[in-house]
């Protein structure tokens, strides 16, 4: 109920009130821009000290990061943020099985996509760990340059290479 569980409400009415901005002001598409604000006017919030929205008409966050993201970027915005996210995780897979198995560079490449994975979703409230998953993503990849590099003489992997270096010329 509504009156139990105040925390999924107030989420609830924020993504009301969000996507009802973006459809007024004609900006599903392309968002709103990276100072943009949402308020309760249509849909009040509940009073709840524990959200963080007491005492404010405007409000510059959202507790669930895709519905910010929808916010900030846009319905495109978001869809080539996470398109983008997909083809890393999918690289790096496709990298890790050029090392054998047991192969310390492979547990440590999984390990470090395992992490990445968990951090933008617990990023959701925390945009200080953004930092961390920085330095994630700079040390997955120099490891999938190290890979790659090491595995460059192998025939079998000259067509993952090639494919590699290509989509990083193109984009």
């Amino acid at each position: 109920s509504i009156r139990g569980d105040r925390s999924n409400a107030t989420r609830l009415i924020e993504f009301m009130n969000i996507t009802y901005r973006l459809f007024d002001q004609m900006a599903i598409f392309h968002g709103m821009g990276l100072g943009a604000w949402w308020d309760d006017k249509v849909y009040s919030l509940l009073p709840d000290a524990a959200s963080g929205f007491m005492g404010k008409s405007r409000f510059y966050v959202a507790h669930v990061w895709i519905v910010q993201q929808l916010l900030k970027i846009g319905l495109i915005g978001v869809i080539i943020y996470w398109w983008t996210m997909f083809r890393m995780f999918r690289k790096t897979m496709q990298i890790s099985k050029l090392i054998a198995r047991k192969d310390f560079k492979r547990m440590l490449l999984i390990a470090l996509n395992a992490s990445f994975a968990g951090l933008m979703f617990a990023s959701t409230d925390f945009p200080k760990v953004f930092l961390i998953v920085g330095v994630i993503l700079g040390v997955i990849a120099r490891l999938c340059w190290l890979i790659l590099k090491e595995n460059a003489e192998h025939p079998a992997n000259i067509n993952l290479i090639a494919q590699t270096a290509f989509e990083h010329n193109v984009s």
